[in-house]
């Protein structure tokens, strides 16, 4: 059944009236490469292609029929073209020209196409979509890009720019790649889509979402691959600098410097208007050192550059402060899109200037920072202006994570400055706040917590992955001392924002209080009664179900915060007290959510990184847990195979050895009389004079069934070894459990010894050798006894 080729013939009239399950088995049928076959070209796949611009020429009018017929048309065309490159080639042209030929008629009628119709955008993204398919597909194949693409592009660049600026979020995805792909082709358009992306820019830019404002700022990065100032990159006429390469990312970082110039304006009218700068030394140098933007701007630079109206601030309407707050926004954006964008020649960035807008932005606070004092008694002012600069230091904290993305250990230079600047994030309370950066008052700072709630866990979401970023990839345990306080006060803030927040407040008590049941009045207790139901029925549950009105923190919160945690506690030597806030945090959290990894994770930090703690919380994580390979290890160590065998040998041999040993002791007491009496005659010998041993060389042979050892020489002292009579004495013992032989020969060497080294002490002769104090080898297990000489 699977090699039965179905006939296009019986497949083709069903596609006008084919819908829903009918269709997608259509277009599956089609995918297969049995219809790979260029006889079929002039029969079934040319009827296949008229059907297809039948159903792309469909007549649009009120008539939904149509529509869903345009629809079909394009799913079909991209079907064929994907998976059938005979269809591609033979028919590609004039599926194309179909396609734009309705791509034309929607842009020319955008507002009767699209908008008045309840299917009108959707068709429009579907023959964008089925254009960008071909065109990619048409793309790299010589003869077809030459024949079928190249002379499509100009109709399809101009619909495309006219209606981005209707359509951003189908159209620039689109434009982006033919800027990239096509950008020769796409320079005479180049002036109209910029002022397209000005007007979405300036005036239109908040009324998108955030995916589209990136698309935005992404298309104007990419924008500046066309070189507009031609002239200028070729107006060197000296001879003798002709030879040198232009570099082509003039255009690009011209507009980066630019952009760059735009932030001190704006901090200067905060300086001006809403802080005081003098009270702060660091910051009026971070302030003088941004760029300002230059006064000589030729004519065709001024073309394409961004018109931004000026900032209408008004104190008396506080809420427009807002306005720096969005202006810095679209600056931060187009700029991250000029730095991470990737373009196919290298590019100069300006880091250290970006660098300091960052700490610039990141420093505008009112921990040390106080406000102008014309302001300081204005409370709606205050309150505005308290809102408004954690917003604005959160753009710093975005540049700084874009910088760390891009760059990368570019940034282990400014790392210091990061961690510092990122420390100004954190609100404090106001009872520590100082007129100057010094030390005491940092590290006694208290947190503002109450302000770290009303900030966005996104936004410390952010601080925290850059942070742990930069502790994990490039500075290690190598922390400096100065930059514990950013970590301790970083790990309590992200501590808080775990914890589960009542969002009844004082609401309840407030309402107790202001409703009194006991009146003194009795004729209007009714009335009374009717009234405290009608304001406190809806709100009885504030009271009887108080549990019920909480904040809770989010899965992905919990993620980000345990990373965090962990890397903490893995690179930074933190105190007692915080070491036991995560470990409790850890615990009570593992045993609430068991399914959630990054609380497993965390605890196992623990285990590994126990800091300056002394109690080790594995067996509460053997019990948590139970399955953890890790775990399980360090509770019951394993050491190899073949380690605890050779250990067990070494065991028994030693065991072995010891036995041997008694055995050989108990059946060597039956000779020592003789042995005794032999030794009497040779101390007596030597104390006469007759004979002088001063070295006794004993050659132990030890013969086994198995195995027979190498002779050992063992050199003793005379103290502890005698001789007898007979030059060479063998010594046969029998083993009774083990039926082995031992035979033990004692060479003895008789040389002359000075009468200076014999003495006698306590009545008795000891013969001392100064020379060997060796000991007796391992294979000499006899214990001679002391002899009592003096009476012979």
């Amino acid at each position: 059944m699977s090699d039965t080729l179905i006939p296009l013939s019986l497949i083709i009239p069903q596609l006008e009236s084919a819908s829903g399950a009918e269709f997608e088995a259509i277009l599956k049928i089609l995918r297969s490469k049995k219809y790979v076959n260029q006889s079929l070209l002039k029969s079934d796949l040319s009827l296949l292609s008229a059907k297809i611009l039948k159903l792309l020429n469909a007549v649009s009018s009120n008539n939904d029929n149509a529509d869903f017929s345009v629809w079909k048309g394009c799913h079909l065309a991209m079907v064929l073209c994907t998976y059938n490159p005979v269809f591609l080639c033979a028919y590609s042209n004039s599926i194309l020209t179909a396609l734009c030929h309705r791509f034309q008629l929607l842009s020319d009628d955008y507002t009767g196409q699209v908008v008045n119709k309840p299917c009108g955008r959707a068709i429009l993204k579907t023959v964008v979509f089925s254009i960008t398919i071909i065109t990619d597909l048409l793309r790299g194949k010589p003869a077809l890009t030459r024949e079928c693409l190249t002379p499509k592009l100009p109709l399809i660049i101009s619909n495309l720019v006219y209606l981005s600026k209707y359509e951003p979020e189908i159209c620039l995805p689109v434009i982006h790649k033919l800027l990239q792909k096509n950008t020769v082709t796409f320079k005479p358009f180049a002036n109209k889509f910029f002022q397209v992306l000005n007007s979405l820019i300036v005036n239109n830019f908040f009324y998108f979402n955030l995916e589209t404002q990136q698309l935005i700022t992404d298309s104007f990065a990419v924008l500046h691959l066309i070189k507009f100032d031609i002239k200028e990159l070729n107006s060197e006429k000296d001879v003798t600098k002709q030879h040198q390469k232009k570099l082509l990312d003039i255009q690009w970082r011209k507009e980066v410097n630019w952009i760059l110039a735009q932030f001190k304006p704006i901090v200067e009218l905060i300086k001006v208007s809403l802080l005081d700068f003098s009270a702060d030394d660091q910051i009026s140098h971070l302030y003088e050192s941004l760029p300002r933007a230059e006064k000589s701007v030729s004519d065709h630079d001024e073309k394409f550059v961004l018109k931004f109206p000026a900032l209408d601030l008004d104190l008396n309407e506080p809420v427009s402060l807002f306005q720096i707050e969005k202006r810095l926004d679209i600056l931060c954006k187009l700029l991250i899109s000029l730095i991470r964008l990737p373009t196919p020649f290298p590019i100069r960035v300006p880091l250290p200037v970006i660098i300091n807008v960052s700490e610039v932005l990141l420093n505008l606070t009112t921990n040390f920072l106080p406000l102008q004092k014309g302001l300081r008694r204005d409370e709606e002012v205050t309150s505005v202006i308290t809102n408004v600069l954690p917003k604005i230091q959160f753009k710093g904290v975005v540049l700084l994570k874009a910088c760390l993305d891009t760059f990368g250990g570019c940034m282990v230079p400014y790392t210091t400055n990061i961690l510092n600047s990122l420390e100004q994030y954190i609100p404090l309370l106001s009872s520590v706040k100082a007129s100057k950066h010094t030390d005491q008052h940092v590290n006694n700072a208290k947190i503002n917590y109450f302000k770290c709630t009303d900030i966005l866990s996104y936004e410390f979401g952010i601080v925290f992955k850059i942070t742990s970023e930069l502790l994990k990839e490039y500075i290690g345990k190598n922390t400096i001392e100065n930059e514990s306080t950013l970590f301790a006060k970083l790990v309590d803030v992200a501590l808080h924002l775990t914890q589960s927040e009542s969002l009844i407040g004082s609401t309840a008590q407030v309402n107790n209080n202001t409703i009194n049941p006991s009146l003194s009045s009795k004729k209007n207790n009714k009335r009374i009664s009717k009234q405290q139901n009608a304001i406190m029925g809806s709100m009885s549950d504030l009271y009887s179900h108080p549990g019920e009105f909480y904040k809770y923190s989010s899965l992905s919160l919990y993620d980000e915060i345990n990373n965090f945690l962990g890397n903490m506690v893995k690179y930074v030597v933190l105190s007692s007290t915080q070491q036991i806030k995560i470990t409790k945090y850890a615990i009570v959290n593992c045993v609430k959510f068991k399914d959630v990894e990054s609380f497993k994770k965390l605890v196992k930090y623990l285990v590994l990184y126990p800091g300056t703690e002394k109690v080790s919380i594995l067996p509460i994580a053997c019990s948590l847990l139970k399955d953890d390979e890790m775990i399980e290890i360090l509770r019951n160590p394993k050491l190899p195979i073949n380690f605890i065998q050779n250990a067990k040998k070494i065991g028994e041999e030693k065991f072995s050895k010891e036995e041997e040993s008694e055995d050989e002791d108990e059946e060597g007491e039956a000779g020592e009389a003789e042995d005794v009496i032999g030794g009497k005659e040779a101390i007596n010998s030597i104390v006469n004079g007759n004979s002088t041993e001063t070295n006794f060389v004993t050659t132990l042979k030890l013969s086994e069934e198995e195995n027979t050892s190498e002779p050992i020489q063992l050199k003793g002292n005379e103290d502890k070894i005698f001789k007898r009579k007979q030059d060479d004495i063998t010594i046969e013992k029998e083993d009774e459990e083990q039926d082995e032989t031992k035979r033990i020969k004692i060479s003895v060497t008789k040389t002359d010894i000075p009468p200076s080294e014999i003495y006698v002490k306590n009545d008795k002769d000891v013969i001392k050798n100064s020379e060997n104090e060796d000991k007796d080898s391992d294979g000499s297990d006899f214990e001679i006894p002391e002899l009592d000489v003096s009476e012979d």
